[in-house]
């Protein structure tokens, strides 16, 4: 008979902050469980992935993101390359502006 064996993350294990390696007791909220200490944290690890992703963009990450659309490059696609999620990616598009306009010609 095969046994399986299952991991969990219970209430009482404290967790560490992915920012600052507190140890904190995780609460699941939404479906998903705590990951941060404070919101601060979860804030500073934000800033933290845009500047990553500034890194890669370069100072005008606006013309850098017109560019690879406009070339083909899909949304799902310049996510991936910049390490961050779909939705954060959408909403920098939305502050600098950038929409979809479809053309039939």
């Amino acid at each position: 008979m095969a046994t399986a064996t299952i991991w969990t993350i219970n209430a009482e294990t404290p967790r560490l902050c992915l920012v600052c390696a507190t140890p904190f007791p995780p609460r699941h909220h939404h479906g998903h469980w705590q990951r941060y200490c404070s919101q601060a944290c979860a804030q500073g690890d934000r800033f933290k992935k845009r500047r990553a992703a500034l890194a890669v963009t370069g100072p005008d990450p606006k013309a850098w993101m017109l560019a690879h659309l406009n070339r083909g490059m899909t949304r799902e696609a310049m996510a991936g390359l910049l390490g961050m999620q779909k939705a954060a990616l959408y909403a920098w598009q939305k502050q600098l502006g950038i929409r979809k306009i479809v053309r039939y010609e």
